[in-house]
């Protein structure tokens, strides 16, 4: 008849607390209390939690007259089938494998070659009768049932845990598809905004004169210092003149020189011309159209070699105020400002 010590050791640990297997250790079984897992949903009875210590130097004869009155076996036999059990038993731990005893648990060596234990889940506690654990489910009642008015909302609400199922897929689904639109439309509105201010540079000059601005802010405030300001005729006539005789709107690309934002003029008025400098960038001659324009005159640009320059453009009555432009431009803009024409 084949003999299990495995097996054996099992059926011990339902009336002994402790089983010393000689030459590898002792397993010790202690009292558990219920519990309650109420994420599972299990209830486990009071039980026997079985623990095994190493001690290679424990000598117990329970296994051995174990076997003696099961087996009618002599002593020594029993003894030779116990240290043939331990040998199994070492060379399993040795080669990384488990060795099993049936519905207690699990022996193994780990990686820094500590000896293991893992439990299963029979409950050797005779007094609980070795009951498994239960698993229990709550009772579910409706409101009718509790005595509680029927609320046809209550009735028709949707359970909590399909509520965070629909918020999960909501989550997953709506979340990404905004944040994606979000950046297509962040995308779209810098390609715009780059689009704009590309324009709006290439629209700085040449000036359209379509308006002409003679001494005069582009609000129609007067900006000039009072001694700067000429007194003005009636000059509808002259207006509707200058409006008559506009060329066309400049175009893009200008020969070496050109003047670009001439005025027009009838011969009888006197028109003065005052560079202020010359630039390479459209920055800086955007920048500093600007400011002839808050000074109150009109603005003259035209091309020399790669270079355009920039100057006030107004029409005088006497060499005086010609003489009090140039003050005023060399003083607010560049000292080497020089008169063009007269």
């Amino acid at each position: 008849m084949a003999i299990e010590i495995a097996s054996d050791i099992t059926e011990l640990l339902y009336s002994r607390d402790f089983i010393v297997i000689p030459g590898l250790g002792t397993f010790m079984g202690s009292y558990k209390p219920a519990t309650i897992d109420h994420v599972q949903g299990i209830l486990h009875p009071p039980s026997k939690s079985i623990r095994f210590k190493l001690d290679f130097n424990a000598k117990d004869d329970v296994l051995t007259n174990f076997l003696v009155s099961k087996y009618n076996c002599a002593h020594s036999e029993a003894q030779e089938l116990v240290e043939r059990f331990v040998t199994n038993a070492m060379k399993l731990l040795q080669k990384r494998e488990m060795l099993i005893i049936p519905d207690v648990g699990r022996l193994y060596l780990d990686y820094e070659n500590n000896h293991q234990f893992l439990q299963e889940t029979n409950n050797f506690n005779i007094d609980a009768y070795g009951l498994p654990g239960i698993h229990y489910y709550p009772v579910l009642r409706s409101r009718k049932q509790l005595g509680y008015s029927v609320d046809p909302y209550h009735e028709q609400k949707v359970p909590f845990l399909q509520k965070i199922k629909r918020l999960s897929y909501l989550t997953q689904t709506v979340v990404p598809v905004a944040i994606a639109l979000i950046a297509v439309l962040f995308a779209v509105s810098i390609y715009y905004n780059k689009t704009n201010i590309e324009d709006r540079g290439a629209n700085v000059f040449p000036v359209s004169f379509k308006e002409v601005h003679v001494n005069k802010s582009p609000l129609g405030v007067n900006t000039l210092p009072e001694e700067l300001i000429i007194e003005e005729e009636d000059d509808t006539d002259i207006v509707a003149e200058e409006e008559d005789f506009l060329d066309p709107e400049p175009e893009e690309v200008y020969a070496e020189g050109q003047n670009t934002d001439a005025l027009t003029l009838p011969d009888d008025v006197k028109h003065c011309i005052i560079i202020i400098g010359q630039f390479s960038q459209k920055d800086g001659v955007r920048k500093r159209v600007e400011e002839i324009y808050e000074l109150g005159y009109d603005v003259y640009t035209d091309k020399n070699k790669n270079l355009t320059r920039v100057g006030v453009q107004f029409v005088y009555e006497s060499s005086s105020e010609i003489k009090k432009a140039l003050r005023l431009v060399k003083k607010r803009f560049d000292e080497s400002a020089f008169i063009l024409k007269d």
